[in-house]
C-alpha cells in the first residue's frame, strides 16, 4: 500500500561543459570533438564577458548557465521568467553585471557571478536592441514606437534622457559618448549628451552583415555587390580581406581585433585576425550561435540543447572535458525488475543491475542517439530504435551479446514495442508509418498508418490483439487491430494540444493519454468517450507508466522545462498522491518496479533515478559518461562506480559531498546495494 504522506527531496543538478579539439596545421580545417553542457531546451543566445572569464548561454525556456571560460565549470544557473522570451543578453564592460531583454520590452539586470536580480524594468519597446556604454554606466536603445533614442541608468534601469532618432538600431556606444545607429545603408551618429545628430559623421554603409567595435572605430562588413569581406579602422579606406560568394554569419570581438565568418553553404567557420588581415584557422562543426572571447582564445558555440567550448590556441582539452557528451535518451525496465537498460545519445545502451547498482555492460548498438527502447518478454532481448542518422531497429541478445538489424525506416525510429505474448514487434517513426514484424525473426513485415502523420508512441493491449497509436503533433488517438491491421476506432480527444504519451494498464481496463496541455485522460475504448479528464497543473505531460496492480499512474511533467517532476496519481480516486522532485530536465521515461512500491525515471538531465514511492524519497542516482566511467550515488553521498569514479564526485551532477571532502571513505558499494533493497 502506498502511503499518502509527502516527503520530497530536491537535488540540484548542474552540468559541466567539455570539449577536446585537435587542430590541424594553420589554415587547415580542424575537426571538433564536442564537449557538452546540457540545457533543458535549445540554446538561443550566448554572451562572453569582456574580461574573458565568463561565458553565458540562454535556452528557449529562458534558462541561464554561467560558466568559467578557463575551466568549463558551471558557476551559476538560473531560470529567469521573461514575458516575451529572452531575445538579447550582454555583459557590462566590467563583467560584474549583465542584462537580459525580451521581445515584449522587459529588461532584467543580473549580478555576476551569482545571477541574482538587481533591477527590472518593463514597458520598454525594442529594448532587446540595447548596448552598454563603454564605461558601463548607461544603456542605450532606440524605441521604434516613439522614434526616440533612450538612455537608461545601467545600475537601476531608470530613464536618464531621450531624444529623437528617426531610424536605425544601436550599433555602438563609444567612450566619447557618441552613439552609432545602423540604419541599413547608413551609419548615423549622435552626441548622447546634447541629443543631436553629428551629421558630419554620417556615412554610407553597404546593406547586409556588419559588426562595429564598442568604440565605433572598427567595423567588419560584407559587401554583397563585390562579394568581399572588408575591414575598416577609423577614417581609413576599407581593406578587402577575402572573397566570399555569400556570407551567412559574422561575429567580431568588442575590441575589433578578431572575427568569425561563415560563408553561405559552408560547414566551416573562418577565424580571422582582422587587424592583421590574416585568416588564422578554419573549424568544422561549430554551430550558430557562436561567440569569441575578447582575446580570441575561446569560441563558445551551440550544439542544440548543449554548448561547447573550443580552445583556438592549443586545442588542449578543457578541464573535466570528456565526461558529459552522453545523455540518457531512453529507458526500460525488465519485467522482473532485476535490470534496467538506458539508451544514450552516443548510441550506447547501458545495462544496470538493479540489485547491486552496478553498470554491468555498456555496448555501442547504434551509430547515433538511441531514440526508443524496450525489453522484450522473457528479459533476454532488448529492442532499440535509432535517430535520424541511424534509422534502424536493432535487437540485442543479452545472452550472446550479439546485435542485429531487424527493421529500418527512412527517418528516426520514435517507438518500439513488443506484444505481451512476444509474437509481434511494432516500430515506427518519420512518415513511414508503423511496421509490424514477427518477433524475434523480423519476418512477415507489414506496414500500416503510412502517410497519416509522423508516428508517435504506441501501447499494446495485454491481450496482444490491438494497439493504441499516437501521431506526433496530433490530438487524435488511433486504435488498430494488430493482426488484421484494420483501424478499429479513432478517438477524438479532449486534449487541447497534441497527445504526447499513452499507457495501457496490465489488466486492460485503463487506457490513459497525456498531452502537451498538461492533461491526462482515461478512456473507455468501447464507447470512445473519456472516463475522466484530469488537469495536472503543469504545462506538459512527457511520460506515463501504470503500476502492475493497475491502480496507480506515474506521470512525468514539466512547466516549459522547469519543474521537471514526477506525479504519483491514484487512478480510481483521481488524486495526486505525491510529487517526486529532483530532475532538472524533461523526464523522458518512467517505470514501476514489479512490486509497485518503487519506481525508476530517466531524464534529459543525464541521470537515472530510483524512487521509494511510500516515502517520496530518491534512493539512488545513476550516471553514465561517454569516457566509460559511471557512478551510482545516494543522496547522502555514498557511492559505487568505475575505477575513476572518485574523480566524478567533484562534478556538479553529483553534489551531495562538499568540495575537498575525503571521497574515498564514501566508497560504499554495500550502502548503494542497500539503497536498492525492496
Amino acid at each position: 500500500m502506498i502511503a499518502h504522506t509527502s516527503d520530497t527531496i530536491v537535488v540540484k543538478l548542474f552540468s559541466r561543459l567539455i570539449l577536446l579539439l585537435i587542430f590541424l596545421p594553420l589554415i587547415g580545417l580542424s575537426a571538433v570533438p564536442v564537449a557538452f553542457v546540457g540545457h533543458p531546451a535549445s540554446v538561443e543566445h550566448l554572451a562572453v564577458s569582456l574580461d574573458g572569464r565568463y561565458g553565458l548561454s540562454v535556452d528557449s525556456y529562458d534558462t541561464l548557465r554561467l560558466r568559467d571560460m578557463r575551466t568549463a565549470a558551471i558557476v551559476a544557473s538560473a531560470a529567469i521568467a521573461m514575458p516575451g522570451g529572452i531575445k538579447a543578453v550582454q555583459f557590462s564592460p566590467d563583467s560584474r553585471r549583465l542584462i537580459v531583454a525580451d521581445w515584449k520590452g522587459t529588461m532584467r539586470l543580473l549580478a555576476v557571478p551569482t545571477l541574482d536580480e538587481l533591477a527590472t524594468r518593463g514597458g520598454l519597446s525594442d529594448s532587446h536592441s540595447f548596448r552598454f556604454s563603454s564605461d558601463g554606466r548607461s544603456v542605450a536603445f532606440r524605441d521604434s514606437s516613439s522614434q526616440r533614442l533612450r538612455i537608461l541608468d545601467a545600475f537601476t534601469l531608470q530613464d536618464v534622457r531621450s531624444f529623437p532618432a528617426p531610424t536605425g538600431r544601436v550599433a555602438f556606444f563609444a567612450p566619447d559618448g557618441t552613439i552609432g545607429l545602423d540604419a541599413g545603408s547608413e551609419l548615423v551618429v549622435y552626441d548622447s549628451l546634447r541629443g543631436i545628430e553629428l551629421k558630419a559623421r554620417r556615412q554610407s554603409t553597404p546593406w547586409g552583415n556588419k559588426v562595429y567595435s564598442t568604440d565605433g572605430v572598427r567595423v567588419v562588413f560584407f559587401d554583397l555587390a563585390s562579394k568581399g569581406l572588408f575591414f575598416r579602422e577609423g577614417n581609413s579606406e576599407p581593406r578587402r580581406l577575402h572573397s566570399y560568394e555569400k556570407l551567412k554569419e559574422l561575429r567580431m570581438t568588442s575590441n575589433g581585433r578578431y572575427g568569425l565568418v561563415r560563408a553561405e553553404g559552408s560547414d566551416a567557420i573562418d577565424f580571422w585576425d582582422l587587424q592583421l588581415g590574416q585568416r588564422l584557422r578554419s573549424f568544422m562543426g561549430v554551430e550558430w550561435p557562436f561567440l569569441l572571447s575578447e582575446d580570441g582564445s575561446r569560441i563558445l558555440f551551440d550544439r542544440g540543447t548543449e554548448v561547447a567550448l573550443l580552445d583556438t590556441a592549443t586545442g588542449d582539452m578543457i578541464a573535466g572535458s570528456d565526461r558529459y557528451d552522453s545523455a540518457t535518451t531512453a529507458m526500460a525496465l525488465s519485467s522482473d525488475g532485476s535490470f534496467l537498460v538506458a539508451g544514450m545519445s552516443t548510441g550506447h545502451i547501458d545495462r544496470w543491475n538493479m540489485t547491486s547498482g552496478i553498470r554491468e555492460r555498456s555496448l555501442k548498438v547504434h551509430s547515433d542517439r538511441v531514440e526508443a527502447l524496450t525489453v522484450a518478454p522473457g528479459n533476454s532481448m532488448v529492442v532499440s530504435g535509432g535517430d535520424d542518422d541511424d534509422a534502424t531497429v536493432r535487437l540485442w541478445d543479452l545472452r550472446t551479446d550479439a546485435v542485429r538489424i531487424i527493421g529500418r525506416q527512412k527517418r528516426y525510429i520514435r517507438t518500439v514495442a513488443v506484444s505481451p505474448n512476444g509474437k509481434w514487434l511494432i516500430s515506427g517513426g518519420g512518415h513511414d508509418g508503423l511496421l509490424r514484424q514477427e518477433f524475434p525473426s523480423g519476418n512477415r513485415r507489414l506496414r500500416f498508418l503510412r502517410g497519416e502523420g509522423v508516428t508517435g508512441p504506441v501501447a499494446i493491449h495485454p491481450d496482444s490483439w490491438f494497439l493504441v497509436a499516437l501521431e506526433i503533433n496530433q490530438r487524435d488517438v488511433r486504435i488498430w487491430n494488430l493482426r488484421t491491421r484494420e483501424k478499429k476506432k479513432t478517438l477524438k480527444t479532449h486534449h487541447q494540444q497534441f497527445v504526447s504519451a499513452v499507457a495501457i494498464s496490465p489488466d486492460g481496463r485503463h487506457t490513459i493519454t497525456g498531452g502537451a496541455d498538461g492533461r491526462i485522460i482515461s478512456w473507455n475504448l468501447s464507447s470512445g468517450e473519456p472516463y475522466f479528464v484530469f488537469e495536472t497543473g503543469y504545462d506538459d505531460v512527457d511520460s506515463l507508466a501504470i503500476s502492475p496492480d493497475s491502480r496507480y499512474l506515474l506521470v512525468g511533467v514539466d512547466n516549459f522545462s522547469r519543474d521537471n517532476d514526477i506525479l504519483l496519481f491514484d487512478i480510481e480516486k483521481r488524486v495526486i498522491l505525491r510529487t517526486l522532485k529532483g530532475h532538472s530536465g524533461e523526464v523522458r521515461s518512467v517505470a514501476f518496479m514489479p512490486d509497485g512500491a518503487f519506481a525508476a525515471s530517466a531524464s534529459r538531465d543525464r541521470s537515472i533515478r530510483f524512487w521509494d514511492l511510500n516515502t517520496g524519497r530518491q534512493r539512488l542516482s545513476m550516471h553514465s559518461y561517454a569516457n566509460g566511467e559511471w557512478i551510482a550515488i545516494t543522496p547522502e553521498g555514498y557511492y559505487n562506480g568505475s575505477a575513476n569514479a572518485e574523480a566524478l564526485l567533484g562534478d556538479d551532477q553529483n553534489r551531495p559531498l562538499p568540495a575537498g571532502a575525503d571521497y574515498r571513505r564514501f566508497f560504499r558499494p554495500d550502502l548503494v546495494e542497500r539503497a536498492l533493497r525492496r
